[in-house]
């Protein structure tokens, strides 16, 4: 899981934090801004760490509470037909 509001800054969550503040950010100042330079290595890194973030945050969609009373009662409802038709889609595929 991703902990974006731990005291650990870690470069995941400096990721985070870069893009929330400038979302137009280049991939090279990104680079720049998470390891100093802008190296074909860094690059890579960045790549690498972009892969993890986008699966963490992937996972954590499955942990997301649809039932809060503040959402409109029509998204409930249509949060949980499509709960329905995905677990529907499971049980057709096995």
């Amino acid at each position: 899981m991703l902990d974006l509001h731990g005291r650990q800054s870690n470069k995941e969550n400096q990721l985070v934090a870069a893009l929330t503040k400038a979302p137009e950010a280049t991939q090279l100042q990104v680079v720049k801004a998470l390891y100093g330079k802008a190296t074909t290595t860094n690059v890579r890194a960045l790549q690498k760490l972009q892969s993890r973030v986008r699966s963490k945050l992937l996972n954590q969609l499955y942990f997301l509470d649809h039932s809060d009373p503040r959402h409109l009662v029509s998204r409930r409802y249509q949060m949980e037909c499509l709960d329905l038709i995905h677990k529907i889609n499971i049980l057709f595929a096995e």
